[in-house]
């Protein structure tokens, strides 16, 4: 809503699906772009990303992409996909 103030809000009384179709997995449209980069700083914080994974290597010494995809996801809630690609824009591993 703080994004895209002049946009009308509409509130709708018969609950809508709004299906994904293959536009939105091409991450061309910057309104869907906006969105998940939100979601992602909101369900995955970046200074709490960051510390986690380095919790997790001065405790194990080292761990592979896999694990660390893997255990911060369960640590966050989200998927492994979600975290991979959190990790991925936050620079911490390379796509």
């Amino acid at each position: 809503m703080l994004l895209h103030q002049t946009d009308a809000v509409l509130v709708d009384r018969v609950v809508q699906i709004h299906n994904r179709d293959r536009m939105s997995s091409l991450a061309i449209d910057p309104v869907e772009i906006q969105a998940n980069a939100f979601a992602a700083a909101a369900l995955m914080p970046e200074e709490h990303v960051i510390q986690h994974g380095q919790d997790m290597l001065n405790l194990l010494g080292s761990v592979s992409r896999e694990r660390l995809v893997t255990d911060l996801a369960q640590t966050f809630d989200v998927s492994t996909e979600a975290m991979g690609y959190r990790l991925i824009n936050l620079g911490v591993i390379t796509n």
